[in-house]
């Protein structure tokens, strides 16, 4: 993991820090995304790993990880995604779009100050794992994208359709 430090610290200078200097706090939180693998069981979520593993091309300045999709990377490509798909004139960073997707998840309530406790890195381990298992309700709730009425399975349904109907459901992405 050492020879690809320089990969990770450009993931988070290109996509995670702002104005504010996100991710500030969130130290030991980005981490163990980057180190946790994105799997997927639902046909067609295969683009969402590939997207993840394309970012890897914009990285020139030395080894890059080998094997599959970070989680990390997963959320990063799908921040980017939303930020293409929802541009309308006024610009969203990528890093918003990423630290709500985490918020979403809970994520954010586990700041480095959290990672003192031993249980903490367990417990974010469960949640990334929970999302990709999908195990959550059949309307999406502890998910990216919960519906609130009307829904497919969403445990049954790729990521990029859930993000769809989501959107169909809602007049903004963001939480309210």
């Amino acid at each position: 993991m050492r020879h690809v430090r320089g990969y990770f610290r450009w993931l988070i200078r290109t996509y995670l820090l702002d104005t504010e200097g996100n991710p500030d706090g969130y130290g030991c939180l980005v981490e163990q995304m980057f180190r946790k693998e994105y799997y997927y069981i639902v046909n067609n979520d295969e683009n969402r790993a590939e997207d993840g593993l394309y970012l890897r091309n914009g990285y020139d300045a030395g080894p890059v990880p080998e094997g599959p999709c970070s989680f990390l990377e997963f959320l990063i490509a799908l921040s980017i995604r939303l930020q293409e798909m929802l541009e309308d004139g006024e610009f969203i960073g990528v890093d918003e779009y990423f630290w709500e997707l985490a918020k979403r998840l809970r994520l954010t309530e586990y700041t480095d100050d959290m990672y003192a406790e031993e249980s903490t890195p367990f417990v974010v381990d469960a949640i990334m794992t929970d999302l990709m298992d999908r195990n959550y309700d059949r309307c999406g709730s502890t998910g990216l994208f919960p519906l609130r009425r009307g829904c497919r399975d969403q445990r049954k349904v790729e990521v990029w359709y859930q993000l769809n109907e989501y959107l169909l459901q809602n007049d903004g992405f963001f939480e309210e």
